[in-house]
């Protein structure tokens, strides 16, 4: 397997290519989904590149994103022209009379990827009462329609349907923490109920990212808006700076995401 390094400079590489193809030929080309990270690497590339990068998935809320590479003259259009890259489906059990258990995000995942597609060419899964909604790349929209008949155990039915379709994104835990300063580590620990020296650990073990780029630095500085992510923790938003305690300390209000 890859070394992750080496996957890096293969995007970055790949980038650049789609970036030059997008300015050359005059039209929109496009990535498969990136993670986070992936994401923070790309985003570096702004303002370095042959064409204009945005990074998209469906709504400003998704978490996976491919990268789109234009033309500056087409920016007015590059949403229409995204919506032509990425399709919605609507995946819901054929009865729900038979349902046995909530169905999960591990659930349909695992039966997108049962069918032999790859994780890259799926984006966020947005889950609902009815079932579950997914962003795929248009190449294998119809190819996933017809051959996913089953999650777990339920029989399913799925059509595509319009990408506005999209159900929002949950909303996370909202809490109030008080930290001595923005600095990483003060962050980590308070915001993930962790010891301070675990924080340290967690940053300088590689497991920690800031806007998608991974940080060793435990003493780096965050800022209101910043996204910070614990890998296999979850993640948290810095939302708001409510102030300053009598003792001096800040209050942040964080929104807290998975585990």
């Amino acid at each position: 397997m890859p070394l992750p390094e080496s996957n890096d400079k293969w995007l970055i590489a790949h980038a650049e290519d789609l970036s030059k193809q997008a300015a050359s030929g005059g039209y929109m080309t496009v990535s498969d989904f990136l993670d986070e990270r992936q994401q923070g690497l790309l985003s570096h590339l702004d303002g370095r590149l042959s064409s204009c990068i945005w990074l998209y998935g469906g709504d400003e809320q998704c978490e996976r994103k491919a990268a789109f590479f234009y033309p500056d003259y087409l920016e007015e259009n590059r949403l229409e022209m995204a919506k032509e890259e990425l399709c919605l489906i609507s995946i819901r059990p054929a009865d729900s009379r038979f349902i046995s258990k909530e169905l999960t995000h591990r659930d349909y995942l695992g039966s997108l990827m049962g069918l032999g597609i790859k994780r890259e060419k799926i984006g966020d899964i947005r889950l609902t009462d009815e079932g579950a909604f997914v962003v795929v790349k248009a190449e294998i929209a119809s190819f996933t329609c017809q051959e996913i008949t089953s999650v777990g155990r339920i029989i399913v039915q799925a059509k595509t349907t319009a990408l506005e379709a999209i159900p929002p994104a949950p909303g996370g835990v909202l809490s109030l923490i008080s930290v001595s300063s923005l600095r990483l580590d003060a962050l980590v620990s308070r915001g993930f109920n962790a010891g301070r020296t675990e924080a340290a650990k967690w940053i300088n073990g590689g497991i920690v990212s800031k806007n998608g780029v991974i940080t060793t630095s435990a003493d780096k500085q965050a800022a209101i808006g910043d996204r910070i992510t614990v890998r296999g923790r979850g993640r948290m938003v810095l939302v708001e700076d409510k102030g300053v305690s009598r003792s001096g300390r800040k209050q942040i209000l964080i929104e807290r995401f998975g585990k």
